[in-house]
């Protein structure tokens, strides 16, 4: 799955400028650089949760502003549980509490001084697409409430947990073929 990044990594209600006023941590820091690019914060972090048929998948990306736009440095994290999402399709509750393992994984990878500024963003493909939108839509509110009711980390705001359309995934795999 290709990893679209928001225009602003950090959350809409965070100033961009807000972590680069804070005295930086010590302990947060680059491998390219050892300061931030004027009104930047160092480090910035970015959740991916690709909700796939047969699992769940997290990554934990690890941004830097040595310069003014952000550079990949690390995926800092990476999760797995079986079964995806879909396996749920008559109990939204169990398939929100079924990501509580890749969260968790999220929480230790991130440091927690930027949990409140690391946006998430969950991606599920075919297997829910196949529930139909009635069960998926449960499943996906559940999965935001659960997010926004027990861990940190902002919800990406435009279509921060969603199906992906059979188009955008096609795509994706498409681009992760060509890249390998």
């Amino acid at each position: 799955m290709l990893l679209h990044l928001p225009r602003k990594l950090t959350h809409p209600a965070l100033k961009v400028g807000d972590l680069a006023q804070k005295e930086w941590p010590k302990n947060i820091t680059s491998s390219h650089c050892k300061t931030a690019y004027p009104g930047r914060p160092l480090i910035q972090y970015v959740l991916m949760l690709d909700a796939g048929s047969m699992g769940s998948r997290i990554h934990a990306y690890k941004f830097n502003y040595c310069n003014a736009t952000p550079e990949l440095e690390d995926e800092a994290a990476f999760g797995h549980v079986e079964p995806g999402l879909s396996s749920y399709g008559n109990d939204p509750e169990a398939a929100a509490q079924s990501l509580d393992k890749l969260l968790e994984i999220s929480l230790k990878a991130v440091p927690q001084y930027l949990h409140s500024s690391t946006p998430i963003a969950v991606k599920a493909t075919a297997g829910l697409r196949l529930l139909g939108d009635e069960k998926s839509n449960k499943i996906l509110e559940a999965v935001r409430q659960r997010l926004e009711s027990q861990y940190p980390f902002p919800i990406i705001k435009e279509q921060g947990v969603a199906v992906m359309d059979g188009a955008e995934e096609g795509k994706a795999l498409a681009a992760l073929h060509l890249a390998i």
